[in-house]
């Protein structure tokens, strides 16, 4: 899978931190639903807040990357 720069630093970083509040503008939202639309990503719902972690296949991909 083609995957940009800012991509592949956002994968790692949610990676890093466990996953990043929605609300979080560390990375940008056009990143955020480009790496959605190829599931390599999902949300997830918690008590207090929204959170995007990466999906198996964004493991995968993570793990091709390094």
């Amino acid at each position: 899978m083609k995957l940009t720069e800012t991509q592949k630093d956002a994968l790692q970083r949610i990676y890093n931190d466990g996953g990043i509040d929605n609300e979080d503008t560390l990375i940008h939202k056009n990143t955020i639903n480009s790496l959605n639309k190829k599931d390599l990503i999902t949300y997830w719902n918690y008590v207090n807040c929204k959170m995007w972690e990466l999906t198996d296949q964004g493991l995968k991909e993570l793990g091709v990357l390094h």
